[in-house]
C-alpha cells in the first residue's frame, strides 16, 4: 500500500508530509491529512 501522508509530532501546529507521484496527488493527499487533523 502507497504512503499519502504522515502526521508528525508537534506541539502546537498540525505537521503533516504528504506524498505523490505528481504535484497534483501530494496535494490531493494533503488535503486528506488536513481532514483527518480536523476530524480526529
Amino acid at each position: 500500500m502507497e504512503r499519502k501522508f504522515e502526521l508528525l509530532e508537534h506541539r502546537a501546529d498540525a505537521y503533516i508530509a504528504s506524498y505523490g507521484r505528481t504535484l497534483q496527488e501530494a496535494f490531493e493527499n494533503a488535503g486528506l491529512a488536513l481532514f483527518e487533523v480536523m476530524t480526529d
